[in-house]
């Protein structure tokens, strides 16, 4: 299935969703005119790559520089954090209900063969800070 998406910003992005391949990959790759990024997506700690444009070869990008660990569950950890702290979790209701609301449009546009609006939005979430640890038992505090 591929999806081609106009975001509010007038950027096009197009999205391929496949299990009908031999080869197994589990990433998500992210193509632009800079080059072509790619994140592992099963388990969070496998290698990453970037192909800038022009460049041949992909080089290997470090996502956690700073040796922090980032896996499952960080989004249930933060979460907690936002609660007991009365701010607004990164992973809102109001992100998840666009996100939910992005699939339905999808799926009536495949269905229908038409393209379909998504009438929701979402602002942009703010990356967790560079410092940030999830095995610091904040939470617990």
């Amino acid at each position: 299935m591929s999806v081609l998406t106009r975001f509010r910003s007038g950027v096009i992005g197009t999205s391929i969703y496949s299990f009908d391949s031999p080869v197994r990959r589990q990433l998500f790759e992210v193509t632009g005119s800079g080059g072509t990024m790619t994140v592992p997506v099963s388990g969070f700690d496998g290698p990453s790559t970037v192909v800038p444009a022009g460049v041949p070869e992909p080089q290997p990008i470090d996502l956690h520089p700073d040796g922090s660990p980032r896996a499952r569950g960080v989004g249930v950890i933060e979460m907690a954090e936002a609660i007991r702290a009365e701010r607004m979790p990164r992973a809102s209701g109001a992100l998840a209900f666009h996100v939910l609301d992005t699939m339905l449009a999808i799926e009536e546009s495949i269905e229908s063969g038409r393209a379909v609006t998504v009438i929701s939005e979402s602002a942009a979430v703010p990356a967790l800070e560079p410092t940030w640890d999830p095995g610091s038992g904040r939470v617990g505090r």
